[in-house]
């Protein structure tokens, strides 16, 4: 199988991670102890995340056989070829693949039980990220410096000699056909993974993917993060709360708080004074 060159959408400078002040202090620990949480696609709020099908059952059999023994080759490093090729085989003679329901299903059973995701936002001014992911503007957003983060994936790829990679999620108003005999892997991940409806293209959404990572905290270097900026709506005890952390770790990133406008329906973010 030839290697596949890919070449991913440059990102921002800088990307977001919305959280709340709740959970007894556990968001805080992204400033205390630089720890990132990997979440299962069975969290997220939407329904159709990480769900869209693999369509299989478009294949002939030598389509068939020869994605399937790729597909295998990329999610199972350690797998012989002939057992692949037996493994391929076997699915084609009982035709599991023809059941569009049954593979959905084992799609998004596997998909659930290995693959973790952190995701991130671009645009930290969104009145509907703060309110959805931000606790109704009372919580926090961390900004996440991308190079730091590309060297995160770089380091945790050659360790696990899995692809970890920062990629920015599309969005369409079209259902995608994600025929895997007729696309490339690239395009396979992009359709299955980091494809949403337009209706959540507020969220300008980033996403680092990492296999059999499925609810795993790592650590990123502590100069990843860059900067935190505090919900309009935080009360005083969370606001000077965070400030301890940040002053713990020798503040060495900048904390804003965000304010209302009084001109317009929009954020601005001031550098803040002791938390307030």
């Amino acid at each position: 199988m030839k290697s596949e060159h890919i070449n991913w959408p440059r990102p921002p400078r800088c990307l977001y991670k919305f959280r709340n002040f709740g959970m007894n202090g556990l968001h805080l620990d992204i400033l205390a102890r630089n720890e990132i949480f990997f979440s299962s696609p069975l969290r997220f709020n939407d329904p159709f995340d990480c769900r869209i099908p693999i369509r299989y059952d478009l294949a002939s059999r030598a389509e068939f056989l020869r994605t399937f023994e790729e597909i295998a080759a990329i999610e199972n490093p350690g797998l012989r070829r002939n057992e692949s090729h037996r493994l391929a085989k076997h699915a084609f003679r009982n035709k599991l693949f023809k059941d569009r329901e049954a593979t959905a299903k084992l799609q998004e059973e596997v998909v659930n039980s290995n693959l973790g995701v952190f995701s991130l936002s671009a645009n930290p001014s969104s009145l509907l990220n703060w309110a959805h992911y931000g606790d109704s503007h009372k919580g926090f957003c961390i900004g996440f410096d991308t190079e730091a983060l590309n060297e995160f994936c770089l380091m945790r790829s050659l360790k696990t000699k899995l692809p970890t990679v920062l990629m920015k999620v599309n969005y369409t108003r079209e259902y995608p056909l994600v025929n895997p005999y007729k696309i490339s892997n690239q395009q396979r991940m992009e359709y299955t993974f980091l494809t949403k409806s337009v209706d959540w293209e507020y969220e300008r959404e980033y996403r680092i993917l990492l296999p059999q990572g499925a609810n795993v905290l790592l650590s990123v270097p502590s100069h990843a993060l860059k900067r935190v900026i505090i919900g309009c709506q935080a009360s005083d005890d969370d606001r000077q709360a965070l400030m301890r952390v940040v002053e713990k770790r020798g503040n060495d990133i900048q904390v804003f708080v965000a304010k209302t406008s009084p001109d317009d329906f929009r954020l601005r973010f001031r550098l803040a004074a002791n938390g307030n």
